[in-house]
């Protein structure tokens, strides 16, 4: 078997993995918003969210990188 297929394959399916996360933090964010402007609450929370939605993410990616490069 060619191993050098798995980081491929692998990739693929974290960017549809990716893309069903994104979209259900997405509908998390829109109610976040709603609910802070009927509280008052300030943006910024929402803004920090996101943040560290995104580096948890990329701490993600980073972790999967590096156990696909320990199969090949």
């Amino acid at each position: 078997m060619d191993l050098s297929i798995i980081p491929i394959k692998y990739e693929a399916i974290l960017k549809e993995k990716e893309k069903e996360a994104d979209s259900q933090f997405q509908i998390f964010l829109d109610k976040l918003e709603s609910d802070m402007l009927e509280n008052n609450l300030p943006a910024s929370m929402e803004e920090e969210y996101k943040r560290v939605y995104e580096q948890k993410k990329l701490d993600r990616l980073l972790r999967l990188k590096e156990e696909i490069k320990k199969l090949v």
